[in-house]
């Protein structure tokens, strides 16, 4: 491995960088959760339009209520988890940039 581009980016070539790791980590954990949330929110919108609660038809039983009602509300939670989860993705990026910047003491750098 005497690739000058490879011996550039310290742990490209191995994945063992653990700050990377983590941001791609959580990036996926966002993205998984964005998708569950569309997912039971979309399935609550055909429960609602099944039952044509838009013009007033009430649900044929209290469960399929609840269940509507509850994958609506599930939806709203994981989709605030996924994006209090891709706030915290720049926060990691940045480290990972102060990470591999030079440190420099303020009495070298005058």
């Amino acid at each position: 491995m005497n690739d000058p581009a490879v011996s550039l980016l310290p742990h490209a070539h191995t994945g063992d960088d653990p700050v990377m790791t983590n941001a791609a980590r959580v990036s996926r954990s966002a993205a998984g959760c964005l998708l569950l949330a569309a997912a039971a929110d979309l399935t609550a919108v055909l429960l609602f339009s099944l039952r044509d609660g838009v013009n007033g038809g009430t649900p044929p039983t209290h469960a399929y209520l609840v269940l509507e009602r509850g994958l609506f509300m599930a939806g709203m939670l994981v989709s605030a988890l996924g994006f209090c989860l891709l706030e915290e993705r720049p926060r990691l990026v940045i480290g990972l940039a102060l990470l591999r910047s030079p440190a420099r003491p303020a009495a070298a750098a005058a």
